[in-house]
């Protein structure tokens, strides 16, 4: 019994010298390791001192061919290098050549749009005020009703009374001499802008009239000074002949007479007696 026990292998004596190589290839595999690294190193570093001897070697070149300091100072001179320093010159003014006609191009262009609208704004003005007072000056006795419309139509509020008074006072005048009146409009001219908004036209229109006292008709030129609202869609807020004399039929003080009289409204004065034969 004694001696099969004797006989037996120890495991941990067979596994020992398994262990002891393994260890010793890790250490060379570490060990190969490192010296790949080193060798790279070694590698970049010539790779680097090569690229910087060529660069000693480029300047040495240069400076061997200037001779001096002041040789390569003079070289890096733009004025010793004219045709680049023109070209560079050129390019900088063509770059502030073009940012100035840019500029001049902006502020041209929004002139000229302020230009635009303002004339669109006076011919607007104008031909409201032309029309106006051509229906102002156009009216028939045996019927004043219109007349006194067209007297109110496209003006203020304010106006409109005043007009009434007028078409009442001047009625039983026109009824007598039995006025008739045609007109067309001769010329509408913007003269003034005030607080841009409100555009001051002058009209003139041509006027036949004809009346028992003149049977053959009569010509006139009959003026006026209309205001207008263009921020309210052009309407009229004032209406006065030559001089600001109010054509409706009261007096304004600072405007027209302080006689506290009616004078005519937009149409012309009472007709002349008639010539004498």
């Amino acid at each position: 019994m004694s001696d099969d026990s004797t006989s037996k292998p120890d495991p941990s004596e067979a596994t020992a010298p398994d262990t002891g190589a393994a260890d010793a290839a890790a250490r060379e595999a570490k060990r190969l390791k490192k010296e790949k690294k080193r060798q790279q190193r070694a590698i970049e570093a010539r790779i680097e001192a090569a690229r910087e001897e060529a660069d000693a070697q480029a300047e040495a070149r240069v400076r061997a061919e200037l001779g001096t300091s002041d040789k390569w100072t003079a070289y890096l001179d733009p004025r010793r290098h004219r045709v680049t320093a023109a070209l560079a010159l050129v390019c900088a003014l063509a770059l502030v050549s073009t940012a100035v006609l840019a500029a001049l191009f902006y502020s041209r262009n929004s002139q000229l749009h302020d230009l635009r609208t303002l004339d669109a704004d006076k011919q607007a003005a104008e031909t409201v005020a032309g029309d106006y007072a051509v229906r102002a000056a156009t009216f028939n006795y045996n019927d004043l009703k219109p007349w006194s419309e067209a007297l109110k139509k496209g003006t203020a509020q304010p106006l409109h009374a005043r007009f009434d008074v007028a078409v009442k006072t001047l009625t039983p005048l026109l009824q007598e001499v039995q006025w008739t009146q045609t007109a067309t409009l001769v010329a509408a001219k913007t003269v003034d802008i005030r607080a841009d908004r409100q555009f001051v036209v002058q009209v003139f229109v041509s006027t036949r009239m004809i009346s028992t006292q003149n049977p053959t008709g009569l010509n006139t030129i009959t003026p006026y000074t209309i205001t207008l609202d263009r921020d309210e869609n052009w309407l009229i807020t004032d209406v006065a002949g030559i001089g600001g004399v109010p054509q409706d039929g009261t007096s304004v003080p600072g405007v027209g007479g302080t006689s506290g009289r009616p004078t005519p409204p937009p149409a012309p004065a009472p007709p002349a007696p008639a010539p004498t034969p």
